[in-house]
């Protein structure tokens, strides 16, 4: 009897199925769970996205401070070939004569700021005696051409939109290069015009253009002679006309994002030395182009201007860029500010002018 009852509850053991508790959560467990995760996101994906916004700015910065380079060492190339610039009260003479972003570009404000007479380099462009003047056009070394030269008035601008948001460029200000070439002439023709050559075919005098020849037909001094611009112009060597034409001779953009903040808000830049001229006692004051006082109310001043020693030919170049406008939205770009200042690039590089000045003239 006893090992009967022994072996029922011993089955019934086994067929008994375990008891479970209930598991989960409880709401307030899930309600501490989800505090407690927050407090330790937010932090980390504040610090994500601040790493993000930083790694942006840092890669538009790089961006800026690269074309800002490139610029600088394009302009120092082609001032290498000046044999004269500009200083402020040169460009102050001329500014009236010279191209007018306003007209190549309504709805643009522009100024120039570095302008300077170089000497081109024209390889194989000259016919000599016997040979044939549409050859030379090909600047083919066995074309039986002689080498050559122009002379061209080039100007550098900065140019601000007034409608930017259909334009292609940023809302900040961008630096243009205009050129203005002299025609190239035939010192080997028997048959001079008066006392200039004709003209080759090919090489063209941009419209509006003073002739270089006829400035130096002044009285004066160089500097004298390049910065008073007859008003009739009337030279039978070259039929010209009294306005640019801007469909051959346009503005082409150096570079964009270039800080667009008045100049009065801003008092770190460098200023232009004030050394006296060779042969003079005084200070001179006129060395910064553009000059501060011909530049219009609200226009940055000083996000692109050069010191110039006219005497020396030589040009110290700054540019200062805008990064943040490339991460920013388009309209309004954002403006300088002490405590941002890395990511408004500065640059500057000196250049000295080598061209010759040689006019091509028959006998």
């Amino acid at each position: 009897m006893m090992r009967l009852l022994k072996s029922f509850r011993t089955h019934k053991l086994k067929n008994s199925p375990p008891h479970h508790k209930t598991g989960g959560f409880t709401l307030i467990e899930l309600l501490v769970g989800i505090i407690m995760t927050s407090l330790i996101i937010t932090p980390l994906l504040g610090l994500v996205i601040n790493m993000m916004d930083t790694d942006r700015k840092e890669q538009a910065k790089a961006t800026s401070e690269q074309e800002i380079q490139a610029a600088l060492d394009y302009i120092a190339r082609d001032l290498d070939q000046a044999f004269f610039i500009y200083d402020g009260a040169g460009l102050s003479a001329i500014e009236a004569r010279l191209p007018s972003v306003a007209v190549a570009n309504p709805g643009a404000q522009g100024e120039p700021v570095l302008v300077f007479w170089k000497r081109e380099f024209l390889p194989n462009s000259v016919p000599l005696s016997g040979s044939n003047i549409a050859q030379c056009a090909n600047n083919d070394p066995g074309n039986n051409c002689d080498d050559g030269f122009v002379y061209s008035l080039v100007g550098y601008y900065l140019i601000k939109d007034a409608n930017c948001i259909n334009s292609s460029w940023s809302c900040t200000t961008r630096i243009s290069r205009i050129e203005l070439k002299d025609a190239l002439y035939n010192v080997n023709n028997p048959n001079p015009s008066t006392n200039r050559t004709p003209l080759i075919a090919g090489y063209e005098a941009s419209d509006g253009l003073v002739p270089i020849e006829q400035l130096l037909e002044q009285a004066g001094s160089l500097e004298e002679q390049l910065t008073i611009w007859p008003t009739n112009i009337n030279w039978t060597r070259a039929q010209r006309s009294a306005s640019y034409n801007y469909g051959d001779t346009q503005f082409v953009t150096l570079i964009d994002y270039i800080d667009q903040t008045p100049g009065s808000s801003i008092a770190t830049q460098p200023a232009c030395s004030p050394n006296p001229r060779p042969n003079e006692t005084t200070p001179y004051l006129n060395r910064q182009v553009p000059d501060p006082a011909t530049v219009g109310a609200g226009f940055p001043i000083d996000s692109f201007y050069a010191c110039v020693s006219t005497d020396q030919t030589v040009a110290q170049v700054f540019i200062r860029g805008n990064a943040l406008a490339r991460i920013r939205p388009k309209n309004p770009p954002p403006v300088y500010a002490a405590n941002q200042s890395s990511y408004f690039p500065r640059a500057s590089i000196q250049a000295q002018g080598s061209g010759l000045l040689n006019v091509n003239s028959s006998p």
